[in-house]
């Protein structure tokens, strides 16, 4: 429970942090970068200063909310901890954009791109963590008709999925501090992940019948 706390500190501060620098802001803000990490979007001072925070109250909100919703929450018990650390490193994660959000738009120079690296590196890395420890539920982990009917193939193909998820974050993470203008190959690649994550499902279960 530590973690839940500590990641809900961490969405008033960026809150507080917003409130207390909103007066420095410039009227039209920085609010989307490049592959390159130069910005090409712009939006209001309202809007942009806030929106961040916003979508991370209500994904805080969502993370706690669900496993009490899931029909299978004893499961969920089984990797609290884990879940709750995730929860953690994620809230964090979006306490990390909105810094440097807040930091290009005060007059920072620094390529975006190449700041997010490291974060989304930890993320997707956490999320492999996560993955490793799951036990069948029905919102978090891969959940496919296959892994959902069947506890050992969930077990196989979340442990798999947690490898890819650890090497595919490393490796997203080191090519946008690199060589961002290789992420939509490294995109496209991961969504090869994905689908064969769920395919892979389907290969466990055949092979649990055999």
């Amino acid at each position: 429970m530590r973690f839940v706390i500590a990641a809900a500190i961490l969405i008033v501060a960026m809150f507080v942090i917003t409130f207390a620098l909103y007066p420095m802001l410039p009227d039209k803000m920085a609010t989307h970068w490049g592959l390159e990490g130069k910005v090409n979007g712009y939006s209001s001072k309202s809007f942009g200063a806030f929106l961040t925070p916003v979508i991370g109250v209500f994904a805080f909100l969502a993370l706690i909310l669900l496993p009490k919703l899931d029909p299978l929450k004893k499961n969920v018990e089984e990797f609290i901890g884990a879940y709750h650390l995730f929860i953690f490193v994620f809230s964090a994660f979006f306490f990390y954009i909105q810094v440097l959000i807040l930091a290009s738009n005060l007059g920072y120079g620094f390529s975006f791109t190449f700041a997010l690296g490291p974060a989304f590196a930890i993320l997707f890395y956490c999320a492999g963590m996560l993955l490793e420890q799951t036990k069948q539920n029905w919102f978090i982990g891969v959940r496919t008709p296959w892994t959902l009917s069947n506890p050992e193939v969930w077990d196989k193909t979340n442990k798999h999925a947690a490898k890819l998820f650890k090497i595919g974050g490393l490796a997203f993470g080191l090519v946008m501090v690199f060589l961002p203008k290789a992420l939509i190959v490294v995109l496209a690649l991961m969504m090869i992940g994905v689908v064969w994550i769920v395919f892979y499902s389907y290969l466990m279960l055949k092979k649990e019948k055999n």
